[in-house]
């Protein structure tokens, strides 16, 4: 069936319809004279059924099927469905699950409380929880202590603090557990030595790995060494790698995550960029700058220097790039703690740091990305703007972090 006939409501307008769950949103279509109306899941926070009427909830409003009769379920069912694939390409899950199941789920992620049903996916490198809701989470097993089984209950605690529960599985309990316990142990032991071996490739002979970018190492390198005004020594310099390549997650623990401030609130730091020329690297096609690092296959990772309240991040990829600049308030173990999550989590999507919010705003997956991830929402919060890499970039970088 390519529609379901039934009543729509929106604004305390009503009209008969026929609504299809498509790949990317529910297309509502007046049965007589009207638009039709196309509602992105992007945009779509909530969806319930409550005695066969389904409630669509929006960000500042409400629409309403009904007189679905007979076919309210399977309609129901078949929206969860294709909700859930469109969360999971937000989530940029790679391969195939490893088991899945359905049960109740229960997270604490700072002063965030969720829970409720939820379909549950097993990645060789997350859990997956996938409400019919905005609150799906991907949970990063290599930054993941080993799950704890209570009974029918399964947890698993985040190098955060964040806690992830998922209970009454049925018969899908034991094997999900098994292969859950597996998985984290595997992801953790691989982004560890992966982090290790990068480590000791920058420690012994950087210059392969960098190609371009060695002067923005070494930069960094000197200035994470250096007292700041302050009289506070930088965390050593920062490295980490993308997804699929793990990260161990080491170092102290860090405080309670701090909820991310208004980015638009925030008044970025005002760098100047060098025009194009001969002292400044051209523009790629996305407006960032060329300067790309020769990188061998797969091997790409990124770079920080974290001081009081401030930190420059550069990434070493194929791609263009700049030096990224960020300010936040809360102490820099959490801080490089958000960095570690946030860049394990976007993958090849490195753009989420720093695409504007007007252009994110036009890629409805990012924006469902970014609801997801609270770690990607922190980071762009505290943006204070981009160094390009030309003139006197070694000296803006210097005054930013002192």
């Amino acid at each position: 069936m390519s529609g379901y006939e039934c009543r729509f409501t929106r604004g305390g307008a009503a009209c008969d319809a026929v609504v299809s769950v498509e790949k990317e949103g529910l297309d509502i279509r007046p049965a007589s004279k009207g638009p039709a109306v196309f509602l992105d899941y992007a945009d779509l926070y909530d969806y319930r059924l409550i005695n066969y009427h389904l409630f669509l909830e929006l960000e500042k409003e409400t629409w309403e099927l009904s007189q679905l009769g007979y076919q309210t379920e399977e309609f129901f069912e078949k929206l969860w469905l294709a909700y859930d694939a469109r969360s999971r390409e937000a989530l940029f899950l790679e391969g195939s699950p490893l088991i899945e199941a359905e049960g109740d789920y229960e997270y604490q992620e700072g002063q965030l409380h969720a829970k409720g049903k939820a379909k549950l996916a097993l990645y060789e490198d997350c859990l997956c929880i996938l409400p019919h809701n905005a609150g799906a989470r991907r949970i990063p097993l290599c930054f993941a202590a080993p799950p704890v089984r209570e009974g029918f209950s399964l947890t698993i605690r985040l190098d955060t603090g964040d806690v992830y529960t998922i209970a009454r599985l049925g018969y899908d309990t034991d094997p999900f557990f098994e292969k859950l316990a597996k998985a984290q142990a595997k992801a953790a032991k691989t982004w560890a030595e992966k982090h290790r071996e990068l480590e000791q490739e920058l420690a012994s002979g950087p210059d392969k790995l960098l190609g371009g970018k060695k002067p923005q190492f070494e930069a960094m390198k000197a200035l994470a060494g250096c007292a700041s005004s302050a009289g506070k020594k930088a965390l050593a310099l920062l490295c980490g790698l993308f997804a699929p390549e793990k990260d161990s997650g080491e170092g102290s623990g860090p405080e309670e995550i701090p909820e991310e401030p208004d980015r638009e609130d925030s008044e970025p730091e005002e760098i100047p960029e060098t025009p194009a020329g001969e002292d400044a690297e051209p523009a790629g096609e996305d407006g960032e700058p060329s300067g790309k690092a020769v990188t061998p296959p797969g091997k790409r990772f990124w770079l920080s220097a974290v001081d009081n309240g401030e930190a420059a991040v550069e990434l070493i990829t194929e791609e263009q790039s700049a030096i990224y600049l960020y300010r936040f308030q809360t102490d820099s173990v959490t801080f490089a703690a958000i960095l570690r999550h946030a860049m394990e989590s976007v993958g090849s999507h490195r753009e989420l740091i720093y695409l504007e919010e007007e252009r994110l705003n036009e890629n409805a997956l990012y924006r469902m990305a970014v609801v997801r991830n609270r770690y990607v929402r922190y980071l762009r919060s505290c943006w204070a703007g981009r160094i390009i890499h030309s003139g006197n970039w070694e000296e803006k970088l210097k005054e930013f972090l002192r």
